[in-house]
């Protein structure tokens, strides 16, 4: 483009323009035009003014956003011939700011009358969306551009702008203002709200951000003091506790590690500073043990067993057992081990299970078993079963590389049946039986305990028909009469029963067994009656000739929905 420049920029600009190929011809204007323009910029914009009305509209903003990282000072001198392009969130905006600072009085005078302009648009039906928001973003640089010189003067003079941009601009001073003077912003916040209704249309999105810096910055020097700061604005600081209580553990973290605070100490001021509010303790409290050495950690973890909130003792353990397993696996296995107190191992092995499961989805298996082989088996079906419904979720196959059953079956062999170990087994055979089916089902049927084979079977069958429900019907149709096709009718009956009512109705019917029949067919009714209730009635009115008085008095019976509570 240089060259070409030096040689024939007319020439050039004729030959782009020519181009069929859109991409080509608006690549090879905006280059060529941004290098004449940094060159020789009056011919630049003759020859830009003399294009037709489209391509020189495109130009006029491709042109500006180049010049603006190429040349700030010439494209300051295309601005003010053009008054485009206006910035928005994807601009640079530190080199807007250092024009803005440069020239502050003749910017804030464009963007007067460009807002005069915009507000005569409105009034006659011609606004811009896009216009609109781009003024915006020139208010918000300004603001920032004040506010370097004077914090409160700038929001002072946002503050009174329209309310089109009042917010922005606000946002902009109080941006400068998180750096300079972080203690300070808590009291500005409310200049963010809607003066028409009230609403902080920020406080989910910028206005968190901000807040984030500010709090960076008071960390910086005192984070006990930035702690008792949040306690002491928690009502201006707007529903965002649970977005900056992480930063102020973090904050904690690196004063133990540099030895300001023992552990101790860290703990005891958070419950101080948050007696009474568990949103900000429930977040630093997890979070104040990232980066502590293993000997810190143990210490610590011993010491939290003594203390009196068991509560908040756990909150805390959990915290530091991620951390610990992290860089010495062996001590916090020992640890979990030697508790005494039940509840609280499962949770430490459940957060050992959960830290050697984090990383790429398609090794998550290997990794899981071999955390969970690590558990004591006392503990390991209760810890399995939590960690495959969090990362195997069948309604919804959160997790899509390998799933290996057989290794999780593994794990769940020769451990004694109960709550626990069917919670297990229901939990593998779901998330099995999504992804292979008919071997997650003939595990199932090798299940010595009746009471985890009933409950694999169903959960296997319901999974696998939430995404194959022909195929689940053609594998349970060739299944022989007796207690195991009963047994997988049902469930599919059951998984039918909302998408199809029908079917599931006569899937239950097929059962051969009355009273597992006749459950079947409740179930069904149950979710038909909210649909259909005239369907739901004349299905049961069919079988008034083949059933016994009482059990179709039964099924009469869920045809009529429960009164509501008053």
């Amino acid at each position: 483009f240089a060259r070409w420049v030096e040689l024939d920029a007319r020439g050039g600009l004729a030959f782009f323009s020519a181009m069929e190929d859109k991409n080509l011809r608006r690549t090879g204007r905006m280059g060529l035009l941004t290098e004449w323009a940094v060159t020789d910029p009056l011919p630049a914009y003759a020859a830009l003014s003399q294009q037709p009305e489209k391509e020189a509209e495109a130009d006029i903003g491709n042109v500006g956003h180049a010049l603006l990282r190429a040349d700030p000072d010439q494209f300051w001198i295309w601005f003010r011939n053009f008054r485009k392009p206006l910035p928005y969130t994807s601009y640079p905006h530190d080199l807007w700011q250092r024009l803005a600072a440069r020239h502050l009085d003749e910017l804030s005078a464009m963007a007067t009358e460009l807002l005069r302009e915009e507000e005569a648009n409105q009034m006659q039906g011609a606004a811009n969306a896009a216009s609109a928001s781009n003024l915006q973003g020139l208010h918000s640089i300004l603001a920032a551009a004040r506010a370097e010189r004077d914090p409160d003067k700038a929001l002072e003079w946002a503050g009174q702008l329209p309310e089109s941009v009042r917010g922005s601009a606000v946002l902009g001073a109080l941006e400068v203002m998180a750096k300079k003077s972080p203690q300070k912003i808590s009291d500005s916040l409310s200049l963010l709200k809607d003066k028409n209704g009230g609403v902080n249309p920020y406080m989910d999105g910028r206005a968190v951000s901000l807040l984030r810096t500010a709090l960076g910055e008071m960390i910086k020097n005192d984070t006990l003091g930035t702690l008792d700061w949040v306690r002491g604005n928690i009502d201006k600081l707007e529903g965002t506790l649970s977005n900056l209580s992480p930063q102020i553990g973090g904050g904690l973290a690196a004063d133990m590690r540099a030895g300001k605070l023992t552990p101790e100490q860290a703990f005891a001021a958070v419950l101080a500073a948050t007696e009474h509010n568990g949103e900000i303790r429930n977040g630093v409290i997890p979070n104040m043990w990232k980066g502590l050495p293993p000997t810190q950690l143990a210490a610590t973890a011993k010491w939290l067993t003594t203390v009196e909130s068991k509560e908040v003792a756990t909150m805390a353990l959990e915290g530091i057992f991620p951390e610990w397993f992290q860089q010495d696996q062996a001590a916090a296995i020992a640890f979990a081990g030697a508790l005494t107190d039940r509840e609280l191992a499962a949770k430490m092995y459940d957060r050992m299970a959960g830290q050697k499961a984090n990383g790429l989805t398609d090794t998550l298996s290997e990794r899981m078993t071999a955390a969970l082989l690590a558990i004591p088996p006392e503990y390991r079906a209760e810890i399995a079963a939590n960690q495959i419904q969090l990362h195997y979720e069948t309604t919804s196959l959160k997790f899509t590389g390998t799933f290996d059953g057989p290794a999780y079956a593994s794990l769940l062999e020769g451990l004694p049946a109960g709550p626990s170990m069917e919670k297990a087994v229901t939990q593998l055979a779901s998330a099995w039986g999504a992804r292979e089916p008919e071997s997650a089902l003939a595990w199932a049927a090798g299940q010595a305990d009746v009471n985890l084979r009933r409950s694999a079977t169903g959960a296997a069958v319901e999974a696998w028909a939430k995404e194959d429900a022909w195929g689940t019907s053609q594998w349970v149709d060739a299944l022989s009469q007796g207690e195991r096709r009963d047994l997988a009718s049902y469930h599919l009956a059951r998984s039918l029963r909302k998408v199809e009512p029908v079917s599931a109705w006569t899937w239950a019917g097929s059962i051969g067994d009355t009273a597992a029949r006749l459950e079947a067919q409740a179930d069904v009714l149950r979710e038909w009656r909210n649909s259909s209730a005239p369907d739901a009635a004349a299905a049961v009115l069919e079988l008034a000739d083949k059933l016994e008085p009482a059990a179709h008095q039964k099924l009469m019976d869920v045809l009529v929905p429960p009164a509501k509570a008053q």
